[in-house]
């Protein structure tokens, strides 16, 4: 569990939670290499401090070239 206190608020408790993410690439003719990425997999919803709920799932793709 996570606690944040504030001095002119009192400890607040926030849930457990856990996220996964999961990345794979592929690197073709020596030197190019492509991924995806996806950030919370389970698009886990969670809070940190002062109660802001953080970004749920989130996909991106990276292309690579290796001089």
């Amino acid at each position: 569990t996570n606690f944040f206190t504030d001095v002119r608020s009192p400890q607040i408790e926030y849930p457990r939670y856990m996220t996964l993410d999961f990345s794979a690439g592929y690197t073709f003719a020596g030197k190019h290499t492509i991924s995806v990425l996806v950030n919370n997999l389970t698009d886990e919803n969670y809070y940190e401090k002062r109660g802001y709920n953080l970004p749920g799932r989130n996909v991106s793709g990276r292309y690579t070239i290796s001089f």
